[in-house]
């Protein structure tokens, strides 16, 4: 008994530890999908949002060199058309005055921001001047401003250079930078003065920046590491990292542009798509995972019924072939006690002893049926049985089966009778005497008054 109850122990045990595997199994499995579609998600999001990044940043420089070219251009057609007026005057040998204004007239409303022209003469006397406000009071400061750079003047009235000022803030608008252009002018090979230009840099970069102003973009222009023109955000609260730069040369000056994008509008917009990725791809691996969940359970489920299955119809099969095996020996006892019996009654004398003989004799013959019974349903089970096949009279099977009620019909007080027949089939009788005898006995047995008669029509 010990031995049995540490099987039974282990066996259990065994059960429980399957079970406790299956169940690691389909928790395991399902997050393991879902980290790994996590990671996946992860993974695209990161690349689209660098990839992103790197698409933004490559149009930032492309907007760059589109506004360093604009800003050099642009002030290279105002000094042009200063350069135009020096020249002319050298060709023809000095402008009269309503000459003179009538073409700076020209040159002030064809390019915008070109605010200031005016002659000076050998002794730099402003003369001939054409002016936008706020450059009114530019010709009286002119003159002092042009003799206190008298030797830088005389270099390039030696060298018949032009000059470029740097940007500096008009002294009576605070919030424009402009830039001074000279021309040096000739008559007869004599130094006759300068042509002076004055560029509103402010009004110039305003109306060429627009378009990226408006699409929040931050542009600064400085010079020896001082800004002189900036639109948008404070470039000094702006991360240096998402910046691009260049520089450009203005005459004998280095200049540095640089452009900030929308921080707020890449993250907004380059956020979007790679969260999207990133949440469908989580939400698509727990789908995912659940439906392997519901899946390995529904496998582990039909194979714990197949393994079921299979081992109740091997067990079955095994009890029928065993039964089958056994029926000669579980009938011998039976066989062995109505032999003896019916050797016993011819012995007995006095009616009470011959009512418990067929008491006994019909106990065993019901026992003895019940032992058929079991056993051909064993061998039907085991496919050992075999039909052997005659051709009979149907009258000698129901002559059998009244012989064998008529005793049962007697006690319920029914008049049972077999009708003749003389119909010839080609059967097994032992097999259709067991059917008809099956039939019977349930009629006599669930019925109150049993069957009548028994019989087969012609």
């Amino acid at each position: 008994m010990r031995f049995v109850r540490q099987l039974y122990k282990l066996l259990v045990d065994r059960r429980r530890q399957d079970q406790s595997a299956l169940s690691r199994v389909q928790i395991i499995i399902p997050l393991v999908i879902v980290a790994l579609g996590v990671l996946t998600g992860a993974s695209v999001a990161t690349y689209m949002w660098n990839n992103n990044q790197r698409i933004r940043l490559q149009a930032l420089e492309q907007e760059l060199e589109y506004v360093s070219d604009g800003v050099q251009a642009s002030l290279m057609v105002r000094a042009s058309t200063v350069q135009r007026m020096a020249n002319r005057w050298i060709a023809e040998g000095g402008i009269t005055e309503q000459t003179w204004y009538a073409g700076a007239r020209d040159h002030i409303k064809d390019f915008p921001a070109l605010s200031f022209i005016a002659w000076t003469d050998r002794d730099l006397i402003v003369r001939y001047t054409v002016f936008e406000s706020p450059f009114l009071s530019l010709r009286g400061e002119m003159y002092t401003a042009l003799e206190s750079r008298k030797e830088e003047l005389n270099r390039i009235v030696a060298g018949r250079e032009s000059y470029f000022s740097v940007p500096f803030k008009y002294q009576h608008a605070p919030e424009i930078t402009a830039l001074v252009i000279l021309y040096p002018i000739f008559n007869n090979d004599a130094f006759d003065g300068f042509i002076v230009g004055i560029v509103n840099l402010t009004e110039l970069y305003n109306s060429q920046l627009t378009r990226l102003i408006d699409d929040g973009y931050t542009i600064a222009i400085e010079y020896d590491d001082e800004i002189f023109y900036h639109a948008g955000k404070d470039p000094k609260s702006l991360d240096p990292e998402w910046s691009r730069y260049s520089d450009i040369q203005v005459d004998w000056q280095t200049w540095k542009i640089t452009i900030w994008p929308d921080i707020q509008t890449i993250v907004r917009s380059g956020r979007s798509l790679p969260l999207t990725i990133l949440i469908s791809t989580i939400i698509f691996s727990i789908l995912l995972a659940a439906a392997v969940r519901l899946g390995l359970r529904l496998y582990f489920e039909n194979n714990e019924l197949v393994v079921a299955r299979t081992r109740a119809e091997s067990e079955a099969l095994q009890k029928s072939r065993f039964l089958a095996a056994a029926s000669h020996d579980l009938r011998e006892p039976a066989n062995i006690a109505s032999l003896s019996l019916d050797s016993l009654a011819p012995m007995l004398k006095t009616s009470e002893h011959k009512e418990i003989m067929s008491r006994a004799q019909d106990a065993l013959a019901r026992q003895k049926d019940n032992f058929d019974k079991i056993l051909n349903l064993a061998r039907i089970e085991s496919g050992r049985v075999e039909a052997i096949m005659r051709e009979i009279n149907v009258c000698e099977i129901l002559s059998i089966l009244e012989e064998a009620f008529q005793p049962i019909a007697s006690r319920t007080h029914n008049a049972f009778h077999v009708a003749p027949s003389t119909v010839t089939v080609r059967t097994d009788p032992d097999l259709l005497n067991r059917i008809l005898s099956n039939f019977l006995s349930n009629a006599f047995r669930y019925t109150d008054r049993g069957p009548s008669a028994l019989g087969l029509p012609a």
